[in-house]
């Protein structure tokens, strides 16, 4: 990936003087911004721009090349990047558009570049991308104009759309904030936000990586890599609605992730969820100054109206206010003219208007070992503003001086927060809330770099070779369901399969009364709507009614044969009271195998509620999502109601990913209900479902 911003020679293909040549905007922004390595123009009519002379074709460069962009009519690419593989090219960057993107038919040409790419060597960037960017050697390939104004810094990006990634790029400039590296994606048909994502972990001079993407190409890779370093990486992930991905299909050709895959994936492997471009160039903002190495802040206000609004904000984001000794803030109180505030934390300013106590608030403050930060939230206007701008200055020298974040909200006119934003090199914010959020980011960072990121170590999986007999064994649905959680370790209620009325009488007096009757067929993946499961049978009586019922309920549904209905069934053993969950998971075609807990039953569907991870993981990760429920309270009884066994929970769910994992044939398995008792005596699956693909 190196070679894509530190060529030593660069070819752009597809350069002519016109006014109006996109190449001819490549060349100047190269120039512009000083590119540091050999540059060679390339167009069909020949001639010169900026005093360099435009080759009519590859052929007739003398001098070996390292890298080419190439920005012509989509039906050309394919030969030219024939003709760079021919003279040793094997850096491309292909910024034309009019690819798979455009329409479905030209995949053909998609076809022939992946071709190329296979019996070459290659490494491509797009096609339908603007390019690269290095500030560090002045390579500089969009075809839209780069200011020169843009700045040098330890920012990267990666953007799988150029127009999007270039805002962030002119929005951190306006915030005096520099870049250092820059990537447009587009189609990714060779190189993927994964390539240069492993590159910039491993680059000395990114600090900071932050992505926007509308398709995931391989999540496992995505979380593998984000777990490798302690470098914060941010993502904003669009194309999350139907809507959003129509045109992203038409854009990038992208597909739609599983958002809540999206969601808990992201947070397994400590990166950054972003929603908006605004929170995109906060958290940036924030993220350029010291971290939030704990939670205890402490908040300053001019307003007392916006010090509750701060105070809320800091409760909604997990901040912390610690109370301040009594002595400590009696150093303040006495500046104070009416002696009608009593100040505490948030501190509200009320008729404080010596703005040189405002530096000594805030000094004092950032001393202090049990505050991680702090947010002032500071308006003025007119005469004010010359002692403003001087405390806007003392804040950013303090700051940086005690390694804190102080997150300055300004309450002023734009004029003034452009100047502010253009003026120093200091995040400011428009609002409390902004203020909060950011800060609630700069500790997630913190946090993550302190975890342990080695891969989950899960415990023994199933015995493969028994799931394997299992899986590829012909059996109807709930039977093979039943048998396929058995052999990976889920205790099951005793049951047995009957295809006969004789068998199910033999059945229910081996396991012994009451028992339930269900249906076992394939076609009944859903039992309870067609009258398919019979519980609560107390005796052979009861049994007998029971058969004759299930096999009318069956045979009016029209799923099943009347000459058959109901067998096969499943013959099962009631058991004892317990609190219902469903444990299950299936293969996400981004980040493969994901495991699911939430209360089971009908409450699964009427809460809505499910913990997701990521498989395989290990029993720290599944109590990680046992608290993370919000029902989850009902586990540890509520009301004199007993509790369940969280260890065996944890167990059982770490077992389910670990089927997942080793057994991509399993697409879907849902174990509901799962019976979990009381602790310490732990638990029973009483219904499954299971949706196998191919063998292979």
């Amino acid at each position: 990936m190196r070679g894509f911003f530190y060529p030593q020679s660069l070819a752009v293909i597809g350069v002519s003087p016109r006014p109006a040549n996109l190449g001819r905007a490549i060349t100047n922004n190269l120039i512009a911004h000083h590119y540091n390595g050999r540059l060679v123009l390339i167009g069909p009519k020949g001639g010169f721009l900026f005093g360099h002379r435009i080759h009519p074709s590859l052929e007739e460069v003398d001098e070996p090349l390292e890298a080419a962009v190439i920005l012509t009519p989509a039906a050309t690419v394919p030969g030219l990047v024939e003709a760079c593989a021919k003279k040793g090219i094997r850096r491309i960057i292909i910024e034309t558009g009019g690819f798979g993107e455009y329409d479905p038919s030209r995949r053909d040409l998609e076809a022939e570049l992946k071709d190329l790419i296979q019996r070459h060597s290659l490494r491509i960037i797009g096609p339908n991308c603007i390019g690269t960017m290095s500030k560090e050697n002045g390579l500089v390939v969009p075809f839209a104009k780069i200011s020169t104004s843009v700045r040098l810094g330890e920012i990267s990006i990666i953007a799988q759309s150029g127009g999007v990634g270039l805002t962030y790029v002119n929005l951190l400039n306006s915030e005096r904030i520099g870049i250092n590296k820059f990537a447009s994606i587009g189609n990714k048909l060779d190189v993927d936000e994964n390539d240069l994502l492993e590159y910039l972990i491993e680059d000395d001079s990114t600090r900071v990586i932050c992505l926007y993407l509308e398709s995931i190409t391989d999540g496992r890779r995505l979380m593998e890599a984000a777990r490798s370093t302690d470098k914060p990486i941010l993502i904003h992930k669009s194309n999350t609605s139907p809507a959003s991905a129509r045109i992203a299909a038409s854009h990038t050709a992208a597909l739609t992730a599983d958002e809540a895959v999206v969601e808990a994936a992201f947070e397994q492997a400590g990166i950054i969820r972003v929603r908006q471009t605004k929170d995109m160039v906060n958290y940036l903002k924030i993220l350029t100054k010291p971290r939030l190495k704990g939670r205890r802040l402490a908040v300053v206000s001019r307003s007392g109206g916006h010090a509750v609004i701060a105070a809320d904000a800091c409760a909604a984001n997990g901040l912390s206010l610690p109370p301040f000794p009594r002595d400590f803030l009696d150093q303040f109180e006495k500046h104070f003219r009416g002696g009608v505030i009593k100040i505490q934390n948030p501190i509200d300013l009320g008729d404080l208007f010596d703005f040189s106590v405002y530096t000594t608030i805030a000094e004092a403050i950032l001393a202090r070992e049990d505050v991680d930060g702090l947010i002032f939230v500071h308006g003025y206007r007119g005469a004010e503003t010359p002692d403003s701008r001087q405390f806007v200055q003392a804040v950013s020298e303090m700051a940086d001086r005690f390694g804190k974040p102080a997150a300055l909200t300004l309450l002023v006119e734009e004029a003034e927060l452009t100047h502010i934003k253009t003026e120093f090199d200091f995040p400011v914010f428009a609002s409390p809330e902004e203020a909060a959020d950011c800060l609630r980011v700069s500790a997630l960072v913190h946090e993550s770099s302190l975890k342990d990121r080695s891969p989950a170590r899960p415990g023994p999986g199933p015995d493969q070779e028994a799931v394997r007999e299992v899986l590829f064994r012909e059996r109807p649905g709930l039977i093979q369901a039943l048998e396929v959680a058995g052999v990976a370790g889920i205790p099951t209620a005793p049951w047995a399969a009957a295809s006969s009325r004789e068998g199910v009488l033999r059945a229910a007096a081996e396991i012994g009364y009451p028992v339930a009757l269900k249906a076992a067929g394939p076609e009944f993946s859903h039992k309870t709507e067609v009258g398919g499961v019979l519980l609560n049978l107390a005796d052979q009586a009861a049994l007998e009614r029971a058969i004759a019922e299930l096999a009318n309920n069956l045979s009016r549904s029209g799923l099943s044969p009347g000459a058959q209905a109901p067998y096969p069934v499943v013959v099962q053993k009631m058991v004892g009271p317990g609190i219902e969950v469903i444990i299950g998971g299936r293969q996400d075609p981004v980040f493969g195998p994901v495991v699911i807990l939430g209360l089971g039953g009908i409450m699964v569907e009427v809460l809505g509620e499910v913990a997701l991870r990521v498989a395989p993981l290990d029993r720290a990760e599944a109590a990680r999502m046992i608290s993370g429920l919000r029902a989850g309270v009902i586990l540890d009884g509520v009301r004199g109601r007993p509790g369940a066994d969280k260890e065996a929970l944890a167990e059982a769910v770490t077992r389910v990913a670990a089927l997942l994992a080793a057994n991509p044939r399993i697409k879907e398995i849902d174990l509901n209900p799962v019976k979990a008792f009381v602790p310490g005596e732990g638990l029973v699956a009483v219904d499954a479902r299971l949706v196998l693909g191919d063998e292979n």
